[in-house]
């Protein structure tokens, strides 16, 4: 009866139950490691993606906070009393520093665009005074003078959307 109950203890199977065993163990092993992989992989990438959200929104808001204007507020419009010419002028890039300001101006002096440097001067929302530094293009008279320019300082740095001021006051 000694015997007859170790052989009920022990699974006995055939070579070829045993192989189709160990490959379905292999298989569903494999499986539950690919999805495990591409599980973790789609929560890396949303961490990434948050993250740059993120970084993101931070900039925006130093951009906002460093200029005290919101991204689509323009620069005041300049008026002239002396004559009844209509102005135009647009401004086309701001930098945080001198340096970086110099550096583009620069490059497009050496391409003979008439540009300028200004300086500029905004309050936080935390009532903190920065200055910050926008490229100007000189004023015009014309119109579609001023338009030619600014498509050749869009080819050449980049630039997507340029706002045109004047100082006539739209109502």
């Amino acid at each position: 009866m000694n015997e007859q109950q170790d052989s009920m203890r022990w699974l006995q199977m055939s070579k070829r139950q045993a192989s189709w065993f160990v490959s379905s163990v292999l298989l569903c092993g494999f499986f539950v490691f690919m999805a495990g992989y591409f599980i973790g992989q789609k929560k890396g990438i949303e961490q990434l993606s948050h993250m740059l959200d993120q970084q993101t929104k931070s900039h925006m808001a130093s951009l906002i906070e460093v200029t005290g204007e919101k991204a689509e507020t323009p620069i005041p419009i300049k008026t002239s009393h002396a004559d009844n010419k209509t102005i135009y002028w647009a401004p086309l890039v701001g930098f945080g520093t001198k340096k970086a300001a110099k550096t583009c101006l620069d490059r497009l002096l050496s391409c003979h665009m008439p540009v300028i440097l200004k300086a500029r001067k905004s309050k936080t929302a935390k009532g903190k005074e920065v200055s910050w530094y926008q490229i100007v293009t000189k004023d015009f008279t014309d119109r579609q003078k001023l338009l030619q320019t600014i498509e050749q300082i869009q080819k050449q740095e980049h630039i997507k959307k340029i706002q045109i001021m004047s100082n006539n006051i739209k109502k």
